[in-house]
This record gives structure tokens, sequence and C-alpha cells, in this order.
């Protein structure tokens, strides 16, 4: 008798709440002001603006320039292109003793938002590696490079497969100028030690691509006299 109540109950409340007139949706407080599409337009008009203002190199002697600068590409690092412009710009502070805090500042900003599958970014972490000092370069300043590489790598898998492509292709052979401060073995150390095993085996990968590719300085010997 009691199972048969609580059926009778359950069964009413669930009829009732079938008949109870449907609840209107809750519209949201605030309204969205644009579109996605319009937003998009708007970031990308912004994105333009500062790549054009950003890309202009400063007037000498003008440090609080200098300054606006990097505080401009800092505070929009979160923009892929504006990443890849803030990279190569540093390049020119890196070894002006007034600016260099300000590079390896923004380096960091840069290496800690990079993350995106795409050639842009890719060229963003070439960049971040290619970076080039002073033969009496601060050490600190070698340290913030080192990290910002390592902290950019660990954004992406990706990326560390980019960064042995650069470094064997380019680096490990002999065309590193004597005076460049940051050797490829500091980044192949934070490779390997990051990716252990799968890190010889891209290098070794990347090793038969070259050897397998045709030396245009050897003679061919099935080429006639």
């Amino acid at each position: 008798a009691a199972a048969a109540a609580a059926a009778a109950s359950s069964a009413a409340l669930t009829s009732a709440a079938a008949a109870a007139p449907a609840q209107p949706a809750v519209l949201p407080l605030v309204c969205p002001r644009y579109t996605q599409d319009a937003l998009k337009q708007i970031e990308g008009f912004a994105v333009n603006l500062c790549k054009t203002q950003l890309s202009r190199p400063p007037k000498p002697n003008q440090a609080e320039n200098v300054k606006g600068m990097a505080a401009a590409m800092t505070e929009c690092s979160h923009y892929m292109e504006i990443r890849n412009i803030a990279v190569k710009t540093a390049q020119r502070w890196l070894n002006t003793p007034a600016n260099a805090t300000l590079a390896a500042d923004l380096l960091t900003s840069v290496a800690s938002r990079c993350g995106e599958s795409h050639d842009m970014e890719y060229d963003t972490v070439v960049s971040l590696l290619k970076l080039k000092f002073r033969p009496k370069a601060a050490p600190s300043l070698l340290r913030t490079h080192a990290d910002a590489v390592e902290a950019a790598l660990k954004r992406n898998p990706l990326y560390y497969n980019v960064a042995l492509q650069f470094l064997v292709r380019n680096e490990a052979l002999p065309v590193v100028p004597e005076s460049a401060s940051q050797k490829p073995g500091v980044f192949l150390q934070i490779i390997f030690r990051d990716c252990g095993s799968k890190a010889a085996e891209t290098m070794a990968a990347i090793f038969q691509d070259i050897l397998a590719q045709p030396n245009p300085a050897a003679p061919n010997p099935a080429a006639p006299a």
C-alpha cells in the first residue's frame, strides 16, 4: 500500500510539472554590442595598427620612446603578429646597455604567450633562437634568453622539432660567428632534457635527410666530362 501511494504521489508530481507553463529564457543582463564577425574585424584593425606603429624604429636618443614601444609590445604580446615583431625588435635593443633590460623583459613576455601552431609562430621561435649578443654580454642576460627559449618551447610540442630543424641545419654546422655568445649546445641541452629519446630520433632523421640531399659543390661522377 505504501509503495502504491508513493508511486501515485510521484505520478502526480510528474503530471503537475508537465502541466506547468514553460519558464521564459533568461536574457543576459548585458547584450553583446558587436557580432563575432565585427569583433574579428575590429581586432584585425587593432593588430594592423599596432604592427604599423611598432614596426617603425624609434628615433635615436629617445629613451622614453623605446620604453613606450617595449610597454606596448608587452601589453599586446597576446597577439601572434605582435610577438613576431617583438622578438625581432628586441634584437636591436639587446646589445644596447640602456635597453637590454627592456628587451629581456619583452622576450620573457613573448615566450610565455607563444603556443600557436602557425608558420608565423614558428618563425617567432626561430627568431628567438637566432638572437645574438655582444661578446661580453651579462651572464644574467644570457640566462634570461635561455629561460625564454625554454618557456617558449614548452608551450607547444611542435616547437621542439622546429628548434631542432633550425639548430641542426643552420647552427650546428660551422656557420656560427665566433662572437656569438649563446652557443647551440645551450638549447640542445634544453631540448634533450625535455624530450629525451624523441629528440635523438628527430635529430637522427634530420641528419639522414641532410646526408640524402646532393651536395651541389661536389662533382657528379655520372656527369659527362
